[in-house]
């Protein structure tokens, strides 16, 4: 045998590693930063409902900011990232 997985295979480039095989602190800090986006998206929807659209707008633009560095690094695929950012913006013209 080679040894250990985790010195064959890192956790970023060229192969892609298991939850298992990530360090606790980065997988801590991914779900940390999905939820932080699931948070978003519940509050653009709940102000979608609402009348209040100045609210609405900002809090838009937060979630396709938080959107877009979580497509940047591959948090979420990138044509998921492009799904959601079209179906906010038919929220906030509606």
């Amino acid at each position: 045998m080679l040894g250990n997985r985790r010195n064959i295979r890192p956790s970023y480039g060229k192969y892609q590693v298991s939850a298992e095989e990530q360090p606790k602190d980065d997988r801590t800090h991914d779900r940390s930063r999905k939820t932080r986006l699931k948070s978003l998206a519940k509050k653009v929807e709940a102000l979608a409902a609402g009348d209040d659209k100045e609210a609405l707008k900002v809090a838009a633009g937060q979630f396709v900011s938080a959107m877009d560095r979580a497509a940047k690094t591959h948090l979420v695929h990138n044509n998921k990232a492009s799904r959601t950012k079209a179906a906010m913006a038919k929220l906030v013209a509606a």
